[in-house]
């Protein structure tokens, strides 16, 4: 989404067996609610959430300084999601859910996906059907930033 410093790594979170309206992998708490995640910090205050990304896949650490377009990990079935996807948000803290959203526009948008055409294995495996690198080729800009 934008250039910014690695904030938060978790990497560790098994992932579903397979999607599932409501089997999970763990118990859903506030740690494990957004499975495996990345925050990354792009401004004072302003932190964007990258979250149910696949086991092990994630590629950077607590203090990488990365670039819009870098490749942070892949797309996972980790945490309380009934199917793969990226959950994305931007907010005030690093705290995944005790942050305050805010609202994004984007211009120029173009999220760019390889997909691994490859079904689910399990846990640790490659993430579900369809696994995405994820790469968000996109200026944003957000109020007060």
């Amino acid at each position: 989404m934008a250039d910014g410093r690695i904030a938060a790594v978790v990497n560790d979170q098994p992932e579903n067996e397979t999607p599932h309206p409501s089997r999970r992998s763990v118990p859903i708490t506030l740690e494990t609610i957004g499975g495996n995640y990345v925050m990354l910090e792009v401004a004072p205050s302003r932190y964007v959430f990258y979250a149910h990304l696949q086991t092990g896949s994630v590629r950077v650490k607590v203090g990488d300084r990365v670039r819009r377009g870098q490749v942070l990990g892949l797309l996972g079935l980790s945490g309380n999601t009934p199917a793969p996807h990226l959950h994305l948000h931007l907010g005030d803290t690093i705290e995944p859910l005790g942050s305050e959203g805010f609202p994004t526009c984007s211009t120029n948008s173009k999220w760019w996906a390889s997909a691994r055409r490859r079904p689910h294995r399990g846990a640790g495996r490659p993430a579900a059907r369809g696994a995405r690198r994820i790469v968000a080729r996109t200026r944003s800009r957000s109020p007060g930033s």
